[in-house]
């Protein structure tokens, strides 16, 4: 989820190669953090919207924080975390 979210923010790099392990065998490509973070566009409206067209019943919508996103990405180490 981390990937999702950090590719539809500026100010993150990903790898193509940079697997690294997780926990167990799960193993993920973690952002590396470069610059300011900001949100060019909305990132779940589309989503959001075409999840509750497909049911009457209510959607909670699910996003990482931005404090998980932190601790899973590789912040240089001239940037202040």
């Amino acid at each position: 989820m981390v990937e999702y979210f950090g590719e539809q923010l500026s100010g993150f790099a990903f790898t193509v190669n940079g697997w690294v392990q997780s926990y167990g065998s799960c193993c993920v490509k973690p952002p590396i953090i470069y610059g300011d973070v900001s949100r060019p566009k909305a990132m779940t409206v589309f989503w959001s919207s075409l999840a509750q067209s497909l049911t009457k019943r209510p959607m909670k919508g699910m996003l990482t924080g931005p404090v998980t996103i932190l601790n899973w990405s590789f912040v240089r180490n001239d940037q202040p975390r």
